[in-house]
């Protein structure tokens, strides 16, 4: 279980209308829904002459999957994500992007709230570990420590949770995971994410996997697709970024050893 927890701690069915949700890590669209697809930063990267120009009151950056006259998808850049869909969902380019923008705009406003939230129920990333009452140890690996509270509410709305995990990187609340049991109290528990946070980043439509993208917070739900049982996480992004880059400085030297 612990392999699992500690893989999730180094890093969420339904999208909105038109936009779905791409988190750049290599600034390209590689696949999208299977098809190999080419990805153009603005429309005039294009070899035809562009339809649709930024004026400075749109994102920085447009794209277009295929060629201008002839495209696949369109797509935005708001906020550091890019959000796309399929040409033959709107009628016109221009409108293709006003709509890809205005549903991005939706997301990120649920996105906000996670960002505002910073934390699980009255407990906020960052937090000592001196600060959560009714702690007990539960896993460790060096600065990384795994505890359970005595006294949990195991409940979220209606839906049953197995057990709720808090771990702290050198004594600050850094990451929440939460277990569930079965499909019925799984999909409660991922309702109830979608009604605050929205419908979450899927990249696999056949698997029960979504993300959501905050500034300052991850979340994600992750279900297995035989038992249904979920594990749910809550992580702060400033404080996994410095545990990553402790754990690439701690091999660097231990490299030094060789």
């Amino acid at each position: 279980m612990f392999t699992r927890l500690l893989s999730l701690s180094l890093l969420f069915v339904s999208s909105a209308s038109y936009a779905q949700e791409y988190t750049k890590i290599t600034r390209d669209l590689r696949l999208v829904k299977s098809d190999k697809v080419l990805l153009y930063k603005s429309l005039a990267d294009t070899s035809s002459a562009p339809a649709f120009e930024n004026n400075g009151k749109t994102p920085g950056y447009y794209y277009v999957v295929g060629t201008t006259a002839s495209p696949n998808w369109v797509a935005v850049e708001f906020k550091n994500k890019v959000y796309f869909t399929k040409r033959t969902n709107v009628p016109s380019l221009e409108e293709g992007l006003a709509k890809v923008l205005a549903d991005s705009k939706k997301k990120d406003e649920k996105l906000t709230a996670l960002d505002a939230k910073n934390g699980f129920r009255t407990y906020h990333f960052g937090d000592d570990v001196s600060t959560i009452p009714n702690l007990k140890e539960i896993e460790k690996d060096g600065d990384t420590k795994f505890y359970n509270k005595t006294d949990e509410n195991l409940k979220i709305g209606d839906a049953n949770l197995k057990d709720i995990v808090y771990g702290f990187y050198k004594g600050k609340l850094y990451i929440v995971m939460i277990n569930t049991k079965g499909l019925v109290d799984s999909r409660k528990v991922y309702d109830a994410l979608a009604s605050q946070y929205g419908g979450g980043y899927q990249s696999n439509k056949y698997l029960e996997k979504y993300y959501w993208f905050g500034d300052k917070v991850t979340g994600s739900y992750d279900e297995n697709t035989l038992t249904h049982d979920a594990l749910i996480s809550f992580s702060s992004t400033e404080i996994s970024k410095q545990k990553a880059a402790d754990k690439k400085q701690a091999a660097q030297k231990a490299g030094a050893d060789l």
